[in-house]
């Protein structure tokens, strides 16, 4: 069945694509929610609190599971705007570099991450 639109799905999710490299890029400081925490009253509250702050929050996002769980991804252009965030609703941090490739790129590679520190 044809779209009414022409797009078919294909374009629209190499198009997302496209843009979460570019929110990758720009946005390298992730932290992650239990989806419980992000829906209903807690999403406004989440967005609230970052637009009143003027944190660095990308409009883009995503989610990724781990161990049978849903999580949403928030993204942030600084380091210390994705920690205010974090302390304030009991976040942790994910690198980017944890988020699954191709097929399973909604997975959370969870603690794959090293560090050259």
């Amino acid at each position: 069945m044809a779209r009414a639109s022409g797009v078919s799905g294909e374009m629209v999710a190499n198009t997302y694509r496209r843009i979460l490299r570019g929110a990758d890029q720009n946005f390298p400081f992730w932290v992650v929610l239990h989806e419980d925490k992000c829906i209903g009253q807690n999403f406004h509250k989440l967005r609230d609190f970052c637009r009143e702050r003027e944190l660095s929050l990308s409009r883009h996002g995503h989610s990724v599971t781990w161990e049978h769980e849903y999580y949403q991804v928030f993204m942030f252009a600084e380091e210390a705007d994705s920690e205010v965030f974090r302390k304030e609703f009991g976040g942790e941090p994910i690198h980017p570099s944890e988020k699954g490739h191709g097929k399973n790129w909604a997975r959370w590679k969870k603690g794959t991450h090293n560090s050259k520190s």
